[in-house]
């Protein structure tokens, strides 16, 4: 009797997915708890995902995170050189982190208060397991300059604009009306496309589906 040789099993590897993935997930989810939008806290920078202050602020307080005071280990008011050593808990977590500021890295007048909002932002963003792929846009002016210009809309403004603006555009009977209210509107819409492109382009979907109704309506009277 011959013995048959077993078949080594297979392994299946599961590809985890990469962090990048799983923090954008989680920083959605916390945002929406907060009331915020990821287009009105995130934005690029050179290949970095910056957050805003507010934001983190907001996190903190949704998360119920406590800060000890800050411990100073460099300050010299003369030279606005700080900085200092921030802790934060979270439940049974704990993180700490140190903020700096100095003429190099800060342009405003108040290096301590700069200090402790880069070390109080880092303790959020580890605590919340985003650090190392979103950064506060206080960690550096250039982040701040990559700041998309414009108003912000919150949630329900945006919904009230998309609603108005499609109702607006049943109401308008030729192509120049359309034009007219687009034109007329310009900054809002400019604010959209900067900051919620999405909403933008089902906006500007809608304009341009009015106007083919229109022509296509001409069309049919002149034919009749």
């Amino acid at each position: 009797m011959v013995n048959k040789k077993k078949e080594p099993k297979k392994v299946v590897r599961k590809v985890k997915k990469s962090g990048l993935v799983s923090s954008d997930s989680t920083l959605k989810n916390l945002l929406k708890n907060i009331g915020m939008t990821y287009e009105q806290a995130v934005w690029g920078c050179h290949g970095t995902k910056v957050i805003l202050h507010k934001a983190l602020e907001r996190i903190a307080t949704y998360k119920n995170i406590v800060f000890d005071p800050p411990q100073v280990i460099e300050g010299n008011s003369e030279k606005k050189i700080v900085s200092l050593s921030v802790s934060g808990t979270m439940g049974d977590r704990s993180e700490w982190s140190i903020g700096e500021a100095s003429p190099s890295n800060n342009k405003n007048s108040y290096p301590y208060a700069m200090a402790e909002k880069r070390a109080k932002d880092r303790v959020v963003l580890k605590l919340v397991d985003l650090s190392g792929n979103f950064y506060s846009e206080d960690e550096a002016d250039d982040f701040k300059d990559a700041k998309p210009q414009g108003e912000v809309y919150e949630p329900e403004m945006i919904d009230f604009l998309k609603e108005a603006f499609t109702q607006f555009m049943l109401v308008q009977n030729t192509k120049e009306e359309v034009q007219s209210f687009y034109k007329n509107n310009s900054k809002i819409l400019g604010n959209l496309q900067t900051n919620h492109n999405s909403v933008y382009e089902e906006i500007k979907t809608v304009f341009k589906d009015r106007i083919k109704e229109i022509q296509n309506l001409n069309k049919g009277d002149k034919n009749g």
